[in-house]
This record gives structure tokens, sequence and C-alpha cells, in this order.
């Protein structure tokens, strides 16, 4: 059994938890929380402060100290809305991540909305439409979504901690809580989605801890608008530091809970809603669930994962580029003899590849090179068998295009020449394959929807294609699918062996002994024709690969963060 521990240190509260994983749901073991509250002092001040993050880090080691008597073997931590606000973030993060042992991510607004709504979800989610809040100490998030898919998320700066320190004193007075009400009821009117929401779950410190307020154990799981009107005359009934002597709770909580829950009765007011439910997940649960998603990348936004697959692509594309270059350069100027530029070129291409898929994966994403897939005792038979299915399906299209007059005999006749080209195509294909359907095939696929996975990663093939070899829009569509075709091959197979071989084959047949098919030939052929052509072979590879070596299709698992992907029934 699996446990692991999350630790996030938000504008309120550090608060770890630690869960065991019980077929692939959370079941949670412990949580521990400390207040130091830097949302009020970064509201201040506009940095965390020697002080602060002394009193902070003391917390967070505290908090980890009696989470690790649950043995727990694995940790990840976050930061939010006060350290992302904080000028002198980055020295705090560096500390931190050096007393969790672990980086501690600093999660964008985005990010947090989605993790805090990933957690709610796993316990919460309903069919129509509703609305998911996480008010923290320095930010509310809204998400508003049907059953477990997000229609659209805001991150509004409306936090318990941020809005008591700066309107109410201790205890409130009635025109300061007025005061707090315009102002945060103005951004709630201007930014909050403007939907109507069937039902409201809310998550954080306020939600959770209302019921204790109210005397109500076990927690409530509802709060109407009666219960948090008498919640908030009880917490302006007496100084917090008395109140929280007489509930159990942190005089710094019961300060928040004041500001808490007016922005709750807001919401209530602005959607129109008799209740709220209480979610005891949240973020916290949401990293986990992330984590077991996604590995190391789980903090990841959408727009941080596009850059990173973008930054692989571009890197690899110059350097694939220059490298070609170099070698070309050597054969005109230094009359390099074509015995030895081939083996060169095709050395060049393979290191690039695997140079830019380690730098991404390994050092850049912190996930393991076994999950590129390239190693196992089968590699042989998948390269031999991609190989002869590769050469099937081009006969095959040879065997179209041929009625059409389109096909002539190459000119790489000799033995020694035919070699030679082999053993360029291979490097070229291993290259192109690490690096498509390797390095951002799997990266993607572990963190967006299958079919855009599928998308991206054959659009950026035909794009390479096309910026190499200057392709029609007809060529383009013909490798955009083949592109198609290889991904599913590497999904179906779950190794590279199978795609680096049909690839071999494909470009060796097709552009060494006799035309250029894959890109150029198909500016001699209608584009739709050449598109169709290619299409079929979708249903070819898909075919063999079911075939070859009897590979059980499990989506998930050939994309598994830890390389693990089971293959045989």
């Amino acid at each position: 059994m699996q446990r692991l521990a999350a630790v996030d240190i938000g504008s309120n509260t550090v608060h770890a938890l630690v869960c065991d994983i019980v077929k692939g749901r959370l079941q949670e073991i412990a949580h521990e929380v400390a207040m130091p509250s830097l949302g009020a002092a970064v509201a201040k001040t506009g940095e965390i402060g020697e002080a602060k993050a002394a009193e902070a880090i003391k917390d967070l080691r505290s908090v980890l100290r009696e989470a690790s008597r649950h043995g727990y073997q694995h940790l990840v931590a976050g930061a939010t809305e006060a350290v992302r606000q904080a000028r002198d973030r980055d020295p705090f993060l560096a500390q931190a991540s050096t007393t969790a042992g672990v980086p501690v991510r600093l999660i964008a607004p985005e990010r947090e909305a989605r993790l805090s709504f990933l957690g709610v979800a796993s316990v919460h989610a309903s069919p129509g439409e509703w609305l998911m809040g996480d008010m923290g100490g320095g930010s509310t998030e809204l998400v508003t979504a049907r059953n477990c898919d997000v229609l659209s998320w805001i991150s509004l700066p409306v936090g318990s901690g941020a809005l008591a320190s700066h309107y109410l004193s201790d205890p409130p007075q009635p025109d300061e809580r007025e005061r707090l009400r315009i102002d945060a009821g103005r951004t709630l009117a201007a930014r909050a989605p403007t939907s109507r929401p069937e039902r409201l779950v809310m998550t954080g410190g306020t939600a959770t801890n209302l019921p204790l307020v109210l005397e109500r154990r076990p927690v409530a799981a509802k709060l109407s608008r009666v219960d948090l009107s008498e919640a908030r005359t009880r917490l302006d009934a007496s100084a917090a530091g008395e109140l929280a002597e007489e509930l159990g709770l942190p005089a710094a909580r019961v300060i928040a809970l004041r500001a808490g829950v007016e922005v709750l009765l807001l919401l209530l007011d602005r959607y129109d809603l008799p209740h709220l439910h209480v979610s005891q997940e949240g973020i916290r649960h949401g990293m986990l669930l992330a984590y077991l998603e996604r590995g190391q990348d789980w903090w990841l936004g959408v727009l941080a994962l596009a850059g990173r697959v973008l930054g692989a692509f571009l890197l690899w594309l110059v350097l694939a580029v220059a490298a070609q270059t170099s070698v070309n350069l050597l054969v005109l100027r230094v009359h390099l003899s074509l015995l030895l530029a081939a083996p060169l070129g095709a050395a060049l291409a393979v290191l690039v590849a695997l140079g830019v898929a380690w730098l991404f994966r390994v050092r850049l994403d912190h996930l393991p090179w076994a999950g590129m897939r390239l190693l196992g005792g089968l590699a042989p038979f998948g390269l031999v068998a991609g190989v002869a299915l590769g050469a099937t399906a081009i006969a095959a299209v040879l065997a179209i295009t041929s009625a059409q007059g389109q096909v002539r005999s190459g000119t790489l006749n000799q033995p020694t020449t035919l070699l030679l080209a082999l053993a360029a195509f291979l490097g070229v294909a291993f290259g192109e394959e690490v690096l498509f359907r390797g390095y951002l095939l799997q990266t993607l696929g572990e963190r967006v929807p299958l079919w855009s996975a599928l998308l991206v990663s054959s659009l950026l093939f035909g794009l390479a294609h096309s910026l190499a070899e200057g392709l029609t829009l007809g060529s383009l569509m013909a490798v955009v699918v083949l592109g198609m075709a290889l991904d599913l091959l590497r999904l179906l197979s779950g190794s590279l062996w199978l795609t680096i071989g049909f690839h071999t084959a494909w470009s060796f047949i097709a552009n060494g002994s006799l035309v250029p098919l894959s890109g150029r030939m198909a500016d001699r052929v209608d584009g739709t024709l050449a598109a169709v052509i290619v299409l079929g072979l979708v249903a070819i590879a898909a075919l063999a690969a079911l075939t070859y070596g009897r590979w059980s299709i499990d989506w998930s698992a050939q994309l598994r963060p830890d390389g693990g992907a089971r293959r045989l029934r």
C-alpha cells in the first residue's frame, strides 16, 4: 500500500496531510496544522520578512515532524497566494524546500483552483452545474463545473486573513463589517462567475472550522444562512484570545473566521442559495491526486506544460538542423566521404534527441527515464517487427500509386550505398521517435486528455517535416496522419522500438530506394489522396500491433509516469 503526504504553505496556515492510496482513492490517515498567518504580514508590508519567515519555517518543520510519525513514502509540497505575492518569496521558498527535503512548488492561481477542485470533486461532484469555492487567507478560488468537468475558474483577491487584517479590529465593530461587506461584495459582483449553480461546495479553513464555532460535532456537512449568522454573532462576542481558548482554536484562526463568514454569506446571496456544502477535501487532496496522475509535474498548469513541450520541440529542431548543416558543410568543404558522413549524421541525430529528451524528462520534469520505453528484452523483436510492418505498409501505398505512374526506380542500387542510407534513416527515425513518441507524447499523455496529446504530437511531427522539406498542404496532411499512426503504434505496443522500426522502413524505402513519398512525393499525388492513403496505415498499424506480442490496450497504463505499463494480458 502506498502512503503519501502533502504540505501546503498558505496565507493562513501550514497544513500537512497524510493519506493511504487504496484502489486509486485517498484514505486520510492524519493531518497536522499550524497557523503562522503569512498573508497578514504580506498584506501589510509586501514581504514575508525574516521574523515571519522563521516562524513559518518552524511551523513547517513541526507539522512535517508530526506527519513523519505516520511513515509516508513520498511528500509533495506547495505554496500559494501569500508566498506568490511576497517580494522575498524566492529565498523563502529555498529555505522551505531545504526544510521539507523536497522542492516547495509555487502554485499558480489557475493551478491552485484546479488542484482544489480535484480534491473537492473526488467526493462532491454533482451531475448538474455546481460551484466549488476554496477560501484561503489571501484569495478565494471559484470553479464552475458540471460533474468533474471544469467549465470556468477564477481566483479572487478575497481571502479571510487579508480581509480580517485590513478591515476588522478585535472584536469587530458593526461599521467595520459593513465596509468589508461592501468592498468584498464589489469584487464578487465584478468578477465572480455569473452562472446559476445548483449547489455551492466550500473548502478551506473557514468552511471546515465554522461548524466548531457552532459546536457541531461531528462536523456539519451543510451550513445555512441562519448558521452563518449565528456563527458571526458568536465570533464577535469577545476578543479573539478568549474565544480561541473556549473553542480550542488558534486566535489567528478566530480572527480569519470573522472575515471568512462574511464572504460565505455574500456568496449565498449572490447565487441565491439557501445553504452551502462543506468539503473536508481540498487542495492537499488535489495535490496528492495530481501526483498520482502526473508524477513530479503535479504542480504545473496548462500554460507551463505547453511551454515545456514547445521548448523541447524547438530546442530539438534547432540542434537537429545545426547537426545536419554541420555534416553537409563537412561534405562540401572538407570533402568528407559519404562512408563517414552517413553514420556521423545518424549518430548526431541520435545524440541530439537523447540529449533533449533526457534534459527535459529527467532534469526538468524529474520523471524516470524508464517511461521512455527504450529499455527491455523485447527491443530487438520490436525493431524487426516494426521494420516488417513499415515495409508492408509502404508497399501497399506504392501499389496504389504505381497505378498512376507515380513510382520510379531509385538510384540507391549499390550495397554499400544502401547500407549507408539505412544507417542514416535509422538514426533519423530513432531521433524523431525518441522526441515525438518518447518525450512529447509521453509528457502530454501523462497530463492532458489522450486525444489532445495525439493531436499535438502529430501536428508538431508534421510541422517539423514541413519546415525541413517545404511541404505543401497536402503533404503536410499526409505526414500529420502518418504521425498519428505512429502515435497509435506507440500506445498500442507500449514500446518505442516498433515505431522506430516502422519509421525506418518507411523512410528508407520511400526516400531512399524509390521516391520521396512521405514528403515530396505527395506533391505529385493529390493531397487528399495522400492523406487517405496514409490514414489507411492507422488501421493497418492498429491491427498489427494488436497481434504483435498480444499487447493489452490500457491507455492510462501505457503512459503512466513511472513507465510501468501493463503490457501482457
